[in-house]
């Protein structure tokens, strides 16, 4: 007769670069904390990638430029037109 793992448990556990990785059969995949949030993927292969991707910097907005650039104008309040 099988014996039941309980589902907070994991049937497996791997470490990989210092993290420990879990298999839970009852959700057939692969769960690990990374960078302080818990990540699930369906192999151990895609954990070990996720593992292994850089982490992302974001870029430095650049400050947004006028679409045009404001000119001095003048109005006239009359039209005159030399014919």
């Amino acid at each position: 007769m099988g014996h039941r793992q309980d589902s907070s448990t994991p049937a497996v556990k791997y470490i990989y670069d210092g993290i420990e990785i879990g298999y839970y059969i009852e959700t057939n995949d692969w769960s690990f904390v990374l960078r302080g949030r818990t990540r699930t993927t369906p192999s151990l292969q895609q954990a070990k990638d996720a593992i292994d991707k850089p982490v992302e910097t974001k870029k430095p907005k650049k400050p947004k430029k006028p679409k045009f650039e404001p000119t001095k104008a003048f109005m006239s309040s009359s039209c005159l037109l030399d014919w």
